[in-house]
């Protein structure tokens, strides 16, 4: 079992990463979990466009990281709680074998990855840093993993 986490840019502060890499490691006893990344484009603030532009291009070097089924990260997305994420993973998992949580850049993520996406879930409707979604990803991955095995992480 693959479960990819496709995220825009680098995660610059070291909290994040590390935090990262610890519940990567954790969820490693159940499956196969990993990022990869993709550069964002920088584009000229102000410049027509300049927004839309940058997320086309994103789109153009996530999509091929698509494996699976796909999660879609998306302020617009539906809120479910973890037990729920829980079922959606281990389902996808069973059926598909491999699962793709797919997070953009500052600008959000273009019209092509969202109907892409088999689904697209919200962390609510407040604004995070992308960095600190990819931390929360993982840990919600791992959260998601623990359920399903029985483990008392998730009280």
């Amino acid at each position: 079992m693959r479960v990819t986490i496709a995220a825009v840019g680098k995660v610059k502060e070291r909290f994040y990463a590390e935090g990262i890499r610890e519940y990567l490691k954790r969820s490693s006893r159940w499956a196969d979990v990993r990022v990869r990344e993709v550069d964002d484009y920088a584009v000229k603030e102000g410049a027509k466009g300049a927004r839309e532009i940058a997320i086309e291009r994103e789109a153009d070097k996530l999509l091929p990281l698509f494996k699976g089924f796909v999660v879609a990260l998306d302020v617009d997305g539906a809120e479910i709680d973890s037990v729920a994420l829980s079922g959606l993973l281990a389902d996808a998992l069973g059926e598909r074998g491999e699962v793709t949580f797919v997070i953009g850049g500052s600008y959000g993520l273009s019209r092509r990855v969202k109907e892409r996406a088999d689904v697209r879930l919200a962390f609510g409707k407040t604004t995070f840093p992308h960095q600190l979604v990819r931390l929360m990803t993982a840990e919600q991955i791992y959260r998601s993993l623990a359920i399903a095995a029985g483990h008392p992480y998730h009280k």
